[in-house]
């Protein structure tokens, strides 16, 4: 079994960025998200936590990317795309956004991974 102190230090450690989003009625909360994405954005997490998490993506024009996203995220399924994030000042970047899916319990809040 991975100790708590392991995973930690993964998340921490990765480049990839990492959000974790609870998932209340039709609105995705960001609670966590690791050094590289607070990085690649631009933000503290501070300024991100308790955000809509689709508030940093933007689709591009000629796609519907992002609704696609937001709807298989609805409907509690794995999905993913390629969508820009806004960072904070304002740069537009391309990335591999994928949502993975977990809930504790079924009396739990369900969460997202991205």
């Amino acid at each position: 079994m991975l100790s708590a102190e392991l995973l930690n230090a993964v998340v921490q450690a990765t480049n990839d960025g990492l959000v974790v989003a609870e998932i209340k009625e039709k609105n995705t909360s960001i609670i966590f998200a690791n050094p590289a994405f607070l990085q690649m954005s631009a933000n503290s997490l501070e300024e991100i936590q308790g955000r809509e998490s689709l508030s940093l993506l933007q689709s591009s024009p000629d796609t519907e990317s992002l609704q696609q996203f937001s709807d298989a995220l609805q409907h509690n399924c794995n999905c993913e795309a390629r969508l820009r994030l806004q960072t904070k000042n304002g740069k537009r970047i391309w990335v591999v956004v994928r949502a993975t899916f977990s809930a504790l319990t079924a009396n739990q809040p369900r969460y997202f991974f991205l």
